[in-house]
Parts: structure tokens; sequence; C-alpha cells
């Protein structure tokens, strides 16, 4: 349960400076067991936000 609440912390981070991962799936997410922690990958089909259509 702690990986998820370290990715989720990610992505609000991410997604608060304008950006969207896209591709998150298991092999995007990777352990960093000397610092005890996750972090995400495969930044390829990341995107801008764009406003919001309404």
């Amino acid at each position: 349960m702690q990986a998820l609440n370290l990715i989720t912390e990610k992505l609000v981070k991410l997604h608060a400076s304008g950006w969207v991962h896209r591709d998150l799936k298991p092999g995007n997410m990777l352990r960093l067991p000397s610092q005890h922690s996750w972090t995400l990958m495969d930044f390829g089909c990341a995107a801008e936000q764009g406003p919001p259509p309404f």
C-alpha cells in the first residue's frame, strides 16, 4: 500500500505541474530500494494538459 501512496503523490505533483503521464502501468513504476521509494518511468506518451473542454 505504501507503494501506491508514493506513486499517487508523484502523479499529483506531475498533474499539478500541468502534465499527464498517459501510460501508467506496473512496468512504468520503478522501485528504488536504496531510497525506500518508487518513481515513474517512460514519459514517451506524456502530454501537457490543456484547458478544460468546458
